[in-house]
């Protein structure tokens, strides 16, 4: 009786530790291994030569190439799986006189934004994103745009709706963010401070 106990105590455990092994090595997907990339991801900085904003993007993002900017005053930062991707943009535009308010409800025009709110100086619009007239199935965008004289700063996300709940870390960054950044000393889990924010182009400072 003994015996088929021991039998019967080993089976159960090799069955745990089977299961087990097969979850560590199940291939997880796009949507989870970016999860855990953007949880645990060093923040680099990023300072524009023209303009001097600065905003912060994860490590394993891609850097546009200068040689595919449309303009000066603009960086874009890409991550591409394997079925979608995620964009993270810095840019400025000119402000031809408005205040906040109206130009949160111009551009929230433009842009068919479905969500705004406004502080002081900056507004921020969500919505579906559009692409010379056309919606990009499945795809949303989230933007901030700070004014500054005749000039709006703008730090914005297109990213794939399904990865919405996943992205907190980037919305908060957006939401938070501040044109000419400084740095920040006290770090939480998952965050990467540079020592001081670098020029366009230029990560070893150099």
């Amino acid at each position: 009786m003994r015996k088929a106990i021991f039998i019967f105590i080993a089976i159960v455990a090799m069955a745990v530790c089977f299961d087990w092994i097969q979850y560590c090595t199940e291939e997880k997907s796009d949507k989870e291994q970016f999860s855990r990339d953007l949880t645990f991801a060093d923040m680099y900085e990023y300072k524009d030569r023209d303009y001097g904003f600065v905003v912060r993007y994860p490590a394993f993002f891609t850097e546009q190439p200068d040689s595919l900017k449309e303009h000066k005053g603009s960086a874009r930062f890409v991550y591409r799986g394997k079925w979608v991707t995620v964009v993270l943009e810095g840019y400025v535009i000119r402000n031809h006189g408005q205040s906040v308010e109206a130009g949160m409800d111009s551009l929230a025009q433009v842009l068919h934004a479905s969500e705004r709110r406004h502080g002081k100086d900056y507004f921020i619009l969500s919505g579906s994103q559009y692409e010379d007239g056309s919606r990009m199935a499945g795809y949303n965008y989230h933007s901030k745009f700070v004014k500054n004289g005749k000039l709006w700063f703008v730090y914005t996300m297109v990213y794939p709706d399904e990865y919405r709940v996943v992205l907190a870390r980037l919305f908060k960054e957006i939401d938070g963010w501040q044109v000419w950044e400084q740095p920040r000393m006290r770090l939480k889990q998952g965050e990467s401070q540079t020592p001081k924010a670098t020029p366009e182009g230029d990560k070893d400072g150099k």
